[in-house]
């Protein structure tokens, strides 16, 4: 159920005379090793009144809490991650009103050339060497490589 489903629901329980207020959380960012967690302070608002919307590095969150029987404070926020990183839903903690957001860090070393041997095989090297006439001590340099790295 969408948030504006579940604010409309709890208005038209309430007295004509209720107003909605939007809400702006605190957040604090912090590094941990290799991943990013995002603190979202949100005391007050209960787990269950809460939506999560993950995709990729961003995350919607909203949610409202009653703060009595005329008022109802409402909020939406959309996170991104640092680049490289992912929402790991398996990681959202709420506790003692804080919300905390673990985005994971991916390798960034995906499809990079990794070892010596790798680069010397590498076709697209070869076809540079190829284009740019790569000749005397610099192609002797890549050619001594390429026999060291195969035996």
């Amino acid at each position: 159920m969408s948030s504006f489903k579940m604010i409309k629901e709890k208005l038209e329980i309430m007295p004509s005379k209720q107003t909605v207020e939007e809400f702006d959380p605190y957040c604090k960012w912090q590094k941990d090793g290799r991943d990013t967690i995002l603190h979202v302070y949100l005391n007050g608002f209960k787990k269950e009144l809460l939506e999560f919307d993950a995709a990729k590095r961003k995350l919607t969150v909203s949610g409202y809490r009653i703060l009595d029987q005329y008022t109802i404070q409402y909020f939406k926020r959309i996170f991104e991650g640092p680049k490289n990183s992912e929402v790991d839903e398996n990681k959202l903690k709420f506790t003692g009103g804080i919300l905390s957001i673990t985005f994971l860090e991916k390798d960034s070393t995906e499809g990079a050339i990794t070892s010596i041997t790798e680069w010397c095989f590498n076709e697209k090297i070869w076809k540079y060497v190829e284009r740019i006439g790569m000749v005397g001590v610099a192609a002797c340099v890549l050619i001594n490589c390429c026999l060291c790295c195969s035996a």
